[in-house]
C-alpha cells in the first residue's frame, strides 16, 4: 500500500506513530510530501 503524509514539521515521531497505528511491512511506501499545497 502506499501512504501519503503532510508535511512532519521536523517531527519524525509522527512517522513512527504512522508506522506503528498501520502496520507497516516492507512492501509499503510512505510518501511524505511536504509544503506541497495542492489544495490551492
Amino acid at each position: 500500500m502506499v501512504y501519503f503524509t503532510g508535511d512532519i514539521h521536523g517531527d519524525p515521531w509522527r512517522i513512527w506513530k504512522l508506522c506503528r497505528k498501520s502496520c507497516l511491512t516492507d512492501r509499503d511506501v510512505i510518501v511524505l510530501l511536504g509544503d506541497v499545497g495542492a489544495n490551492y
